[in-house]
């Protein structure tokens, strides 16, 4: 049967389970009738037969899929839904309730048999019971040591053996028996559900056989690697027996998986062995030839740590043994021991999230309470003896995620100034720049021409006049007050948040924008890093840098740390846009190349919004953008369909992006209008629009990029003879629009 239909099949046992799930939810917690007990012992019977076919169709998954450890959460997944509630439907089955107090007969009845038993002076060691977390590996010990020791021992009751099991349990497999109530008469019922769930033969033989093939390579000699293959092989063999399998004839197969993994002193060795014998050797033998040798590996490393010196005047030898307890040596945890101090996870300190959210102080107070190294955070050694480099901000040997400000103060100033970043050249030279000019004709006033000479500088932002040609064009000078702020928004996709992603983001920012002469950032250890970075590079290859302008540098202005407000101008821009993003980013998964464009096209979006007009022409419907900094001309795109209002999901990857794209300016451009919009209370007179003002006009239907401006040709004043409504001469005609969907374009009403 194809795959695809083996999940739909999988998924129909999900439904069946979920209404039983929903039918034992409706049934009450006590006093059934003979109707309902009836119905539910049918159902119960469907659902057992049912597990039987799930069981062998999810194995058939689990071969068939490339990804096993998917399937296996799969599995347990519905394994605990399906355990839960059959142990309810049993529970509710069963046939009467055990009293909740014992009688003093019976009270009594135990004291004299317990006086009757005989009792042994010796006292025995503790017999720890043995624990069991789910895991198919340990099944079968845990199986029969319970059974030897807890199970079959009729002198203990069966509310003290429920309890013993609860105890021995953890992890997933706790979870079998969470739902049966705490009773004598359930205890059968949970070891069967118990038994049930992980008496899967095929399961278990896959898990076993799965451990032999799946044993580390041995990379280096040693002992306890040797004894732990054997360890290993044996555990496993007698599992596959006790399970029924042929192991009496896998010998050969076994010798050559597990010499494989030997590491190559031990397999040559091994090769030797082989050839002395006059047959092949069988798994006995291999495992004998493994434990000499783990033997020999001992004796050797016994003889190297216990040196005897003779000592000729006491005619004695001295037993020179290595003192380890005075000195730290560097000890690497095996991989399966890793333990986080934090988080108690399988990973190390530096690796936990719970930890990098701390703050600093937090951090380092943390770490050194953990007894970790402070420069790697791993466990072992001490700062002293770690070979790891020192922190990437300072030369000092701690961790980079320990780092403060104050470790930066004792290795000098962290934040440089651009000039004390200079070169031989600048110093030869005083940075004289030459700029072309040229002579052009200007009417005045009266259409006569003048001759002027204009100073051509693409680098000015204003544009000046002398006195003395203001008074011969006859031009009139007045006093205005007009101020523009533009806040263009350039968007990096960045793979992560370090110092190497941050200046791979900004080498391309500088090759698509130029090299900025300024940088305003905050005081975050990414950016820091960054700049140190940069300066240094700089100030080892200055000689060799040619143009004078790289020389200069870049000049870093940091807020201080914990002031995010000290930021206002871009923490303003990021604010406008950082809820959108979270809206239409949240509709689908996106690949980095995806993210990427997706971004790119919003920046485009940010940076065509219209700031004031270019001119005073009633006929000019031309605006300034951010983008005319950025080209020097507005913004241009692609023209596209609009695309169907259906579920993302359904869409292909290619039309996802422009859905986000669409959806994104839908709200953009209509949210702009509304914040331009925004009044406080109205305690003053405001101004009424004015013939000639270039206004915004609100409009949902046009595509991205392109606002809908207009010049107001006329006005409605209403009985109170305020202005309400205008007529705005656009590129699709003239139109009427109330104020509240027309905004003027910041310009002062002087102009």
């Amino acid at each position: 049967m194809p795959f695809k239909e083996l999940i739909k099949k999988r998924g129909s046992f999900k439904a069946k389970l979920t209404q039983f799930t929903n039918f034992i939810k409706l049934l009450p917690a006590s006093d059934l009738d003979n109707f309902q007990l009836a119905e539910l012992e049918c159902r119960l019977s469907v659902m057992e037969t049912m597990y039987r076919d799930f069981d062998a169709l999810q194995t058939e998954l689990e071969l068939l899929s490339e990804d096993a450890e998917e399937m296996y959460k799969d599995r347990e997944h519905f394994e605990q839904q399906y355990f839960a509630q059959v142990s309810r439907a049993r529970a509710l089955l069963a046939p009467g309730r055990a009293p909740s107090s014992v009688s003093a007969s019976s009270v009594d009845g135990g004291a004299n048999h317990g006086s009757a038993c005989k009792h042994d002076f010796v006292r025995l060691p503790k017999i720890d019971l043995p624990h069991f977390n789910g895991d198919y590996q340990h099944w079968l010990e845990f199986r029969d040591t319970y059974i030897s020791l807890i199970h079959n021992n009729e002198s203990i009751q069966d509310i003290n053996k429920f309890h013993y099991l609860r105890a021995a349990l953890t992890d997933s497999a706790s979870l079998v028996i969470k739902s049966i109530e705490f009773q004598a008469s359930n205890y059968a019922i949970a070891w069967q559900l118990l038994s049930e769930r992980y008496d899967n033969q095929r399961l278990l033989i896959n898990n076993h056989v799965q451990a032999l093939f799946n044993f580390e390579f041995i990379h280096k000699e040693s002992s306890a690697s040797l004894r732990n293959m054997i360890d290993v092989t044996n555990k496993n063999l007698r599992a596959l027996g006790t399970l029924g399998q042929p192991i009496e004839h896998w010998d050969t197969l076994i010798i050559y998986i597990m010499s494989k993994k030997l590491d190559t002193v031990t397999n040559r060795q091994w090769e030797e062995y082989k050839n002395n014998l006059t047959s092949y050797p069988n798994l006995e033998q291999y495992l004998r030839f493994l434990t000499n040798r783990a033997d020999l590996l001992d004796t050797l490393n016994d003889n190297k740590n216990n040196k005897h010196i003779y000592n000729p005047n006491a005619n004695t030898y001295e037993n020179k043994s290595k003192n380890y307890n005075n000195k730290n040596y560097i000890t690497k945890p095996k991989p399966n021991n890793i333990k986080c101090p934090m988080c108690s996870q399988d990973h190390y300190l530096f690796s936990c999230q719970s930890f990098r959210n701390l703050d600093i102080d937090t951090r380092i107070k943390k770490a050194s309470e953990s007894n970790v190294c402070m420069n790697c955070l791993r466990p072992g050694h001490i700062n002293k003896h770690c070979k790891l480099s020192h922190c990437k901000y300072c030369s000092i040997k701690h961790n980079s995620l320990l780092h403060k400000e104050s470790y930066s103060d004792q290795t000098g100033n962290n934040i440089a100034l651009s000039s004390d970043i200079t070169s031989s050249y600048s110093n030869n030279n005083q940075g004289h720049v030459l700029l072309s000019t040229a002579l052009v004709k200007v009417a005045d006033v009266a259409g006569q021409l003048h001759t002027a000479r204009l100073l051509l500088d693409n680098g000015s932002t204003s544009n000046f006049v002398t006195q003395e040609l203001c008074g011969k064009l006859g031009l009139v000078k007045r006093s205005t007050s007009s101020t523009v702020s533009v806040r263009a928004v350039h968007l990096e996709l960045v793979s992560d948040l370090t110092k190497e992603a941050f200046l791979a983001a900004f080498n391309r920012f500088i090759s698509r924008r130029g090299k900025p002469q300024r940088v305003y950032s905050d005081n975050g250890t990414t950016f820091v890093g960054a700049f140190n970075e940069l300066s240094r590079l700089l100030l080892a290859s200055s000689d060799s840098i040619a143009s004078d302008l790289c020389n200069e540098g870049i000049e870093f202005k940091f807020i201080p740390a914990y002031t995010p407000h000290f930021g206002g101008i871009w923490e303003a821009a990021v604010k406008s846009i950082k809820h959108l993003l979270y809206k239409v980013l949240s509709l689908t998964h996106l690949t980095y190349e995806e993210l990427s464009t997706c971004l790119i096209q919003i920046e485009a979006i940010l940076n065509s919004r219209p700031l004031t007009p270019l001119s005073t022409d009633p006929s000019d419907l031309s605006y300034l953008s951010p983008a005319h900094f950025l080209l020097g001309r507005p913004l241009m795109t692609v023209p596209r369909p609009l695309v169907a209002d259906v579920n993302i999901q359904r869409l292909p990857r290619f039309d996802r992006i422009e859905k986000l794209r669409q959806h994104f300016w839908q709200r953009f451009s209509n949210e702009f209008i509304s914040l331009l919009q925004q009044r406080t209370k109205w305690q003053t007179t405001g101004h009424d629009l004015k013939i000639g003002a270039l206004v915004l006009v609100r409009d949902g239907n046009l595509p991205p990029l392109l606002w809908l401006l207009g010049r107001v040709v006329a006005i409605k004043p209403g009985s109170d003879g305020r202005v309400r409504v205008a007529e705005i001469l656009t590129k699709k005609g003239t139109i009427t629009r109330a104020y509240n969907n027309i905004c003027p374009l910041p310009v002062s009403s002087s102009s």
